[in-house]
């Protein structure tokens, strides 16, 4: 990082003469040379102006024009940008004035003394503007690598590629040149087809697939192999039609992207002028040429512009591919017209068009919209790929491995990593593509993992998916408890009331399940319930949906799971209760004192004098619990006195 930065201090200069090229600083210092310079030599404000009372008032309101002007460019907020901005221009264009100048007076033999005085003055005055600029932006761009990311690339989750972690990370969704979903077989198919492709004409490929199946990734990775081993192939990657808001912008920006492309180098005044009339027939646009093309270029028609611009592509000696991308984000109207552009209009020799696009969607705007059935694309798209959707076990493998590889770097314990595990393999049911799962990982996991309730960690990744997922189905469990609750239900005066109808109760919550499960969205998630739900669980087994194994009441207990009444409420709340909290603290009592870092005595009258003594007979209980979790040797020095301990 820090080579980079001097990398770029070094190159400030150059950095500026990027932004604000050397061309134009010379055309704007020429210019002011040269009227400056003439006003000069004639002697215009002596011999022109009559300095009388009339002539200062013009001066000063003159000047306070200026002055209000300046206020109304907002300079002082300029100057306070550190960035390179204007500033720099200006700079650079007094500087190579001050000295142009300097050379100009002293040929034309009118240099006096306070020349000399005010553009040394001026020069000096600028190069020390242009060192503290200069200063300011290398001591910000210093500042600014000490910044550190948390946003990391899948591929390097995948990989394993992170140190372990002591803060939040997130996934990135830049756009990636690689594969994970094994796609190999299409990248290869559609690289090979560019690369021995030789049309004639225009020649058009579709790469046709639903959202989030990885058609951008496919497409990077073949651009990203014609950049490095086809040297004969120009690629054209830029245009994308759906940033541009009219079909003016969408003909202006295609053609940009043609001209600016340096491997193509047709960016003179000839092409510039045929492009202009072909953009202007295209769009029938009435703008006439401006008075320079008029006086020196010759007047073209429609045919003999795309005739001069094919003759240019042509003789280039280079193949050109067009890449398009999310060609379905654009607006209904202007699909049908990015297609009768490519189709009529930009049908230029051995020029290749590859076109992204959802299928679905063009065809409901062609059909529904536009009164065009789907066929007229065969007119125009000459080679069809279809990427499928991902592989079910491709999916799965990618995410399992990033979650395991996540929890690794967070530092948790296997057996909490268990719990992460089993929601890995849960979410592979549900989930459809990578980017969906980073939603994922960055919306759950990673919230979960620096969560610092004392709630069960697996039962709030799972609440909190069907929150993300299925929001109905979230608010159906919080408002329904009574058919979701089944432990410790005299916590819940509601609850403990169907106690003492118990049949008529479980009677309730197979109906209320097998309407709630009749749906096929919520049946999704059945399994991933039935897995913290011991009503859930058992509704599976008798309906013939088994091999899902829940907790019981003590596991359930320990773990401050959902389907308590005690800790119900808090996973829709992001609460804590007393019961919460006196059960998290027993557990890392219990660490500590197996780890012989606490005092077993000490330990446990923390807790009790920490916590209410309504909670006291709570505190015991849970205790009792873990007494098969304590080290041997530890249950000599436990008050027995407490519990009931029964000897081996």
């Amino acid at each position: 990082m820090k080579k980079e930065s001097k990398k770029r201090k070094k190159n400030y200069i150059k950095n500026v003469f990027s932004i604000y090229s050397v061309w134009e600083t010379i055309q704007i210092t020429s210019v002011l040379i040269i009227v400056i310079g003439l006003i000069d030599w004639y002697d215009m404000p002596s011999t022109r102006i009559d300095f009388n009372n009339f002539t200062i008032g013009i001066v000063i309101l003159f000047g306070v024009f200026i002055v209000t002007t300046i206020k109304r460019l907002y300079l002082q907020e300029i100057l306070e940008i550190v960035a390179i901005n204007a500033i720099e221009l200006w700079v650079c264009v007094g500087i190579v004035f001050s000295m142009g100048y300097f050379v100009f007076v002293a040929i034309l033999n009118i240099l006096e003394t306070y020349k000399i005085y005010i553009l040394c003055l001026m020069f000096f005055l600028l190069v020390m503007i242009f060192f503290v600029r200069k200063w300011r932006y290398e001591k910000a761009d210093t500042k600014a690598d000490e910044y550190k990311g948390n946003t990391i690339d899948l591929k390097e989750l995948y990989e394993g590629k992170i140190s372990s972690l002591d803060e939040i990370l997130l996934l990135d969704e830049s756009e990636v040149d690689y594969d994970l979903m094994e796609r190999h077989s299409i990248i290869n198919h559609l690289y090979n087809t560019l690369c021995n492709c030789k049309p004639q004409k225009r020649f058009v490929i579709s790469l046709e697939g639903k959202w989030g199946v990885g058609k951008s990734t496919i497409l990077r990775n073949v651009k990203r192999m014609i950049q490095e081993q086809q040297k004969d192939i120009v690629v054209v990657d830029d245009f994308d039609p759906w940033t541009y808001g009219t079909e003016e912008s969408i003909v202006e920006n295609f053609f940009c992207c043609l001209l600016n492309n340096n491997d193509l180098k047709i960016n003179t005044l000839e092409m510039r002028n045929s492009v202009s009339v072909l953009s202007k027939a295209v769009i029938a646009s009435a703008e006439k040429s401006d008075w320079f093309e008029r006086t020196f270029l010759k007047e073209k028609t429609v045919e003999e512009s795309k005739k001069q611009i094919n003759e240019y592509l042509r003789l280039c000696g280079k193949k050109i591919v067009i890449f398009i991308d999310n060609l379905d984000r654009i607006n209904d109207e202007k699909i049908l017209f990015l297609f009768k552009l490519i189709g009529n209009v930009l049908d230029f020799d051995r020029m290749i068009f590859v076109v992204s696009f959802d299928p679905e969607v063009v065809r409901n705007i062609l059909e529904t919209q536009s009164n065009i059935g789907y066929n007229y694309l065969e007119k125009i798209i000459q080679m069809q790929i279809r990427v499928p959707e991902n592989d079910k076990d491709v999916l799965a493998n990618v995410v399992q491995v990033c979650t395991m590889n996540l929890l690794n770097r967070y530092g948790l314990s296997q057996e909490k990593i268990g719990d992460y595990k089993l929601f890995a393999e849960d979410i592979c049911d549900s989930i459809k593509d990578i980017r969906e799962y980073k939603r994922v990982v960055n919306s759950i996991i990673v919230k979960v993992v620096n969560n610092k309730s004392y709630l069960s960690r697996r039962d709030l990744l799972i609440i909190e998916y069907i929150k993300m997922k299925n929001f109905s189905l979230y608010q159906t469990i919080y408002k329904n408890r009574s058919y979701f609750i089944s432990e410790d239900k005299m916590y819940d005066q509601e609850m403990y009331l169907t106690t003492f109808r118990k049949e008529e109760h479980e009677k309730k919550v197979k109906n209320f399940l097998e309407k709630l499960f009749d749906n096929e969205e919520n049946r999704k998630y059945q399994k991933m319930l039935a897995r913290v739900f011991p009503y859930i669980n058992r509704f599976c087994n008798k309906s013939g949906y088994t091999g899902v194994k829940t907790l019981t009441r003590e596991q359930i207990e320990k773990s401050r799971g959902i389907a308590s009444a005690k800790y119900f409420p808090l996973y829709f709340c992001d609460t804590e209760n007393e019961l919460s909290i006196l059960g998290g603290s027993i557990e890392k009592y219990i660490k500590e004192i197996n780890n012989n870092k606490g005092d077993v005595e000490k330990g446990i009258k923390n807790i009790l004098n920490g916590l209410g003594s309504k909670v006291h007979k709570e505190i015991l209980e849970v205790l009792q619990l873990y007494i098969p979790e304590i080290n041997k040797n530890k249950l000599l020095n436990f008050p027995s006195r407490y519990f009931q301990i029964k000897p081996e």
